[in-house]
């Protein structure tokens, strides 16, 4: 919005101790989209469902468990053993493994009869462990024997998988729960606040039938259709995601850690320190009084450093000049698109890639024969052509072939782009698509008229935005309408809760 405006604007934030500040001025300075950004940390399913090797994979399996449990129903979601983990496959008798997994679980069973849940190995059966636990009304102690004691079990089965590690512990949770005392509780955990102290096993085991219990109440006082969704500030599901979590992280031999690091971890959540967000705040009044003064040149890239550089904690530098290649700042943008021309609709190239990846609001797209594509609907009956009749049509139907490029606009924005259509078959099922940008160098002429329409724009107007609370996820800086009056100063400040990783991004 910014850039579409010609309004610089400031852009700060903090994470602990770190701080950075920096103004985005148009053509000067490099912009959100300049640089890509991380990809959000991923964790393979097999290493959460099979093999966790650290506090996180539990954390994240105690989340889906949540969410299997209790939340909307999705098989694919599952938390159960894998059998079919990759590194299984790695062996010559990959399908003869999980065969005997289910015959050593078929034959114990057998073997011992009907027994009690604690020692008994169920064969694995092809069910989901929400439709599981939907047969066996949620019952919280059924559900703690199931998940740490009967799936630890079939894990056990799978024994290619415990050659470099130590095998999962199988635990006697009713020796564990009816033992008085516990022997882990520390002097020196007994004198930290609740959230700090790590709970014992027993208190974990406890926490979790407790939780589980009333979770299992709430659920059923739901709407038919509603469910619930974990959520870091609901007590309930916490309590319930840091027993899970602790028990999982024992039976593979992690370190159970406390409440309030385990909240950190699920909620993505950077600690916000005042201090630090005051000297951001200070340094956003500095950056802006330039702009307002009218010495934008003398603007900086300033970092608040955790260890002092040179007896400085402040860290100041140029701005960084804007990237020649940037799909939001660059005089003709251009993207490319690899996907197969004959199977992709129109719906899809509009939902999945025009809106969700370029974050653009009303597309429309035109071949450069001057052929429209896609058009916003003026009225419903438009409205309703397009939904019925366009969108539900492949791309190739409109004659695009491999190298085809067309023109997107999206007046709402005031943002034009050109994209370049790739034609592929052997694209993988779970990526449909695949985008890379690129930036097509402005002529001569194009270059001189830039130079002469901003030699006669008005004195760009002032907005700040400061997201100072430990997330740097700003929500103003690409593009947008530009009916903004000269004469007034906008000010925008984003605070808010540092509930996602540190990144920096804009739509």
């Amino acid at each position: 919005m910014c850039l579409a405006a010609n309004i610089p604007l400031i852009e700060s934030g903090s994470a602990g101790y770190l701080g950075q500040v920096h103004a985005i001025l148009k053509g000067q300075s490099e912009c959100y989209e300049c640089h890509p950004k991380p990809a959000p940390k991923q964790y393979p399913t097999c290493t959460i469902r099979n093999t966790p090797s650290a506090m996180i994979h539990c954390v994240v399996w105690a989340k889906f468990l949540f969410n299997h449990l209790y939340g909307e129903a999705d098989p694919d979601n599952d938390v159960a053993p894998n059998p079919d983990d990759p590194e299984l496959r790695g062996d010559e008798g990959a399908s003869e493994v999980q065969a005997q997994s289910v015959e050593k679980a078929a034959e114990g069973q057998g073997k011992r009869g009907q027994v009690g849940a604690n020692s008994a190995v169920d064969p694995p059966e092809n069910k989901s462990t929400r439709q599981w636990a939907e047969e066996n009304e949620f019952d919280p102690k059924t559900l703690l024997n199931k998940l740490f004691v009967k799936d630890v079990k079939v894990l056990l089965t799978l024994e290619s998988l415990w050659k470099t590690r130590a095998k999962p512990l199988v635990m006697d949770i009713d020796a564990i729960l009816a033992c008085s005392g516990d022997v882990q509780t520390s002097q020196v955990d007994t004198k930290k606040l609740p959230d700090q102290r790590v709970w014992t096993l027993k208190e974990c085991l406890e926490k979790f039938l407790s939780a589980a219990e009333v979770v299992r109440n709430r659920c059923r006082q739901l709407k038919d259709g509603d469910f619930l969704t974990w959520d870091k500030d609901d007590d309930d599901a916490m309590d319930f995601l840091c027993a899970a979590a602790n028990i999982r992280a024992h039976v593979f031999h992690i370190d159970m850690q406390s409440r309030f690091d385990l909240k950190s971890m699920a909620g993505n959540i950077i600690p916000a320190i005042a201090t630090t967000n005051a000297v951001v705040a200070g340094l956003i009044v500095t950056e802006a009084y330039k702009i307002v003064a009218g010495n934008p040149s003398t603007c900086r890239e300033v970092y608040v450093c955790r260890q002092p550089m040179s007896a400085k904690l402040l860290s100041a530098s140029t701005l960084p000049k804007p990237n020649p290649q940037c799909i939001a700042c660059g005089a003709r943008p251009t993207a490319c698109v690899t996907l197969n021309l004959e199977t992709t609709t129109v719906q899809s190239l509009v939902s999945n890639v025009l809106k969700k990846r370029l974050s653009l609001v009303q597309p429309e797209v035109a071949l450069t024969t001057g052929k429209v594509i896609v058009s916003v609907p003026e009225d419903e009956e438009e409205e309703e052509i397009m939904t019925t009749k366009i969108f539900p049509r492949t791309l190739a139907s409109f004659g695009m072939v491999d190298g085809v490029e067309c023109k997107v606009s999206d007046e709402q924005q005031a943002y034009t782009l050109t994209l370049l259509f790739r034609h592929s078959t052997e694209l993988p099922i779970d990526e449909p698509f695949q985008l890379s940008l690129s930036h097509i160098p402005a002529s001569d002429d194009q270059d001189q008229a830039s130079g002469n329409d901003s030699a006669t724009t008005t004195e760009p107007q002032s907005a700040i935005s400061s997201s100072t609370s430990g997330d740097t996820s700003s929500t103003s800086a690409k593009r947008g309408p530009t009916s903004t009056s000269s004469a007034e100063s906008a000010v925008v400040v984003a605070n808010s809760d540092a509930e996602e990783p540190v990144q920096k991004r804009s739509k």
